[in-house]
């Protein structure tokens, strides 16, 4: 039973690094959308999104895509929008 237990608990540390270390590698990248959400308020501004460093690399092509995600045209990405970007990007 003591094995178990701490097999358990080993497991679950493992699980939750591997976890913290996958969310710091994308906002390393600068891709996350809790990246983004600079003023956490959960949704990415286009000022936000306009300011991160691959939209710097072609503001045209940023402000285009900007548009196209922002389905419900409020001037701001929902998690939702963005990640639903994400998926058609990859």
């Amino acid at each position: 039973m003591k094995t178990k237990i701490i097999s358990t608990a080993v497991i679950a540390a493992f699980s939750m690094a591997l976890a913290v270390n996958a969310a710091e590698g994308e906002k390393k990248k600068g891709g996350g959308f809790a990246s983004l959400d600079k003023n956490n308020d959960g949704k990415i501004s286009k000022e936000e999104y306009m300011a991160s460093p691959n939209a710097q690399k072609d503001t045209g092509k940023a402000e285009a895509r900007f548009k196209s995600l922002d389905k419900d045209n409020n001037g701001s990405l929902s998690k939702e929008e963005f990640e639903a970007g994400q998926k058609k990007k990859n």
